[in-house]
């Protein structure tokens, strides 16, 4: 497959990705609750920084997307949040994250975001409320897609 054509298949892809999310907008799935949390988010991303699980949007404009999931529109880095290796010791002004619930190894995750920020720089995260949830379906309480969160 040419460039070309790959870029294209990409093009693609983000169009799609793009009218998947007006949808989710238009039914409420994306919606005030997730903006809350955002909103606190955002007033510790001064400078240079990570917005780990960014998803389809970034925390912040300057903010850095760490995402696993390639399909994610966010994401500068396609790697997982708790192994930054791409990213140099000491580098960052903050790190973010909305889905600090969601790492198998929370001290492997906070080690890492320690190593990759500056001296005073700032960390800040929410995580999920699970005990606001029903554990019904395969994901648990992860898979309700109205999000209490704590922070």
């Amino acid at each position: 497959m040419s460039l070309t054509e790959r870029l294209n298949r990409r093009e693609e892809y983000y169009k799609v990705a793009i009218a998947r999310l007006r949808r989710a907008i238009e039914k409420g799935i994306i919606g005030e609750d997730t903006e809350k949390v955002r909103t606190w988010l955002e007033q510790f991303c001064i400078g240079r920084g990570l917005d780990i699980c960014t998803g389809d949007f970034p925390i912040h404009d300057d903010a850095i997307g760490v995402d696993g999931d390639d399909r994610k529109l966010g994401a500068h880095y396609n790697i997982q949040g708790e192994a930054l290796t791409p990213i140099a010791s000491g580098t960052m002004d903050y790190v973010v994250t909305n889905y600090f619930d969601c790492f198998p190894n929370p001290l492997q995750a906070l080690l890492e975001w320690n190593r990759v920020l500056k001296p005073g720089g700032n960390l800040a995260f929410s995580c999920c409320n699970a005990l606001a949830y029903l554990a019904d379906g395969p994901m648990g309480p992860l898979g309700n897609r109205h999000r209490l969160s704590v922070f």
